[in-house]
């Protein structure tokens, strides 16, 4: 066995058990999502104060060769994917499909929790419905009452495109 061929068995190695623990982590988050489901509303599945208090806690600990970026990315898919896990998680996003807030939101939210596109209008109605769980609406405007905004949607560069819009008026 060459150098080269120990390096990649060492590396599926670690696959291996980078794989187990995100199925150990997705275990955890179906009895999350048994937990939180006798509220029965998608608007109570994010949990932007947890996403960000997990985001940061891996930040202030990461060191190495992996770009912090990757980092990120990598786990805004996995609570991207723990969100939609949970429930009908869905996103209103006030955009066309191809813009740069829609880009901006699935940067955001990953790629498992499922985009809703229209005008302003009908993803604020959605949201009043609690038709979705979420709405992305453009950084300009005043928001209609019973809106709140919970955060920003920015991105690769960190430049914000977007509110994050909740009818609850706290951030978990």
């Amino acid at each position: 066995m060459t150098d080269l061929d120990r390096l990649r068995a060492q590396i599926d190695d670690i696959d291996d058990r980078l794989h187990d623990l995100f199925m150990e982590r997705f275990l955890v988050t179906s009895q999350v999502a048994i937990a939180k489901s006798a509220e029965n509303d998608p608007t109570l599945i994010p949990r932007p104060a947890r996403e960000k208090a997990i985001l940061e806690r891996l930040c202030a600990r990461h060191s190495g060769e992996m770009p912090l970026r990757s980092l990120i990315r990598i786990w805004k898919e996995v609570v991207g994917a723990g969100c939609a896990q949970q429930g009908d998680f869905r996103v209103g996003v006030a955009a066309d499909p191809i813009s740069v807030l829609s880009f901006a939101a699935r940067e955001h939210f990953g790629t498992a929790v499922p985009l809703e596109f229209g005008s302003r209008e009908r993803v604020v109605a959605q949201l009043k419905a609690r038709q979705i769980a979420l709405a992305v609406l453009p950084q300009a405007g005043t928001l209609a009452e019973g809106l709140y905004a919970i955060g920003t949607v920015a991105g690769e560069g960190g430049e914000t495109f977007g509110k994050l819009v909740s009818i609850h008026n706290q951030d978990w």
